[in-house]
């Protein structure tokens, strides 16, 4: 039996068929869907619980492995040491020599140790190089 709902906006569905493409495309990926994922695949197909709604139970089934994964990050150091800092923008400068660039400005070359040690984004680094530029 084919099972035809219309949840939202109209729209015919054909619950069965989309179920056999999900789960077929998960299996041909090399995944295999729980019971569970199953189960909250089909209720969003039929218009009974919406994404945010699954969303929503996926974060209170797993609140509490997320929790425990959090906390073990947090209590890794994953800032480089001096030396690795060091390394890092030994290696930058020794491209840019490579390409006939070297960066003098102490402004820059703060901003560039601030990425090698990850205590800023290369993104805002970026930008504060930029503003830096514009402001001379």
């Amino acid at each position: 039996m084919v099972t035809k709902v219309g949840p939202r906006g109209g729209r015919r569905v054909d619950v069965e068929q989309e179920m056999a493409l999900i789960i077929k495309s998960h299996e041909l990926g090399g995944n295999r869907l729980s019971s569970d994922a199953v189960d909250r695949a089909r209720r969003i197909l039929e218009g009974k619980i919406t994404g945010a709604q699954a969303r929503a139970e996926l974060d209170a089934k797993y609140r509490s492995e997320t929790a425990v994964i959090d906390e073990v990050l947090s209590a890794i150091d994953f800032a480089p040491d001096a030396a690795e800092v060091d390394r890092r923008v030994q290696f930058a400068d020794a491209a840019l020599a490579l390409a006939g660039h070297e960066v003098t400005d102490p402004t820059l070359r703060a901003l560039s140790r601030r990425v090698a040690a990850g205590t800023m984004s290369a993104d805002d680094a970026i930008a504060a190089g930029i503003a830096h530029l514009d402001a001379q």
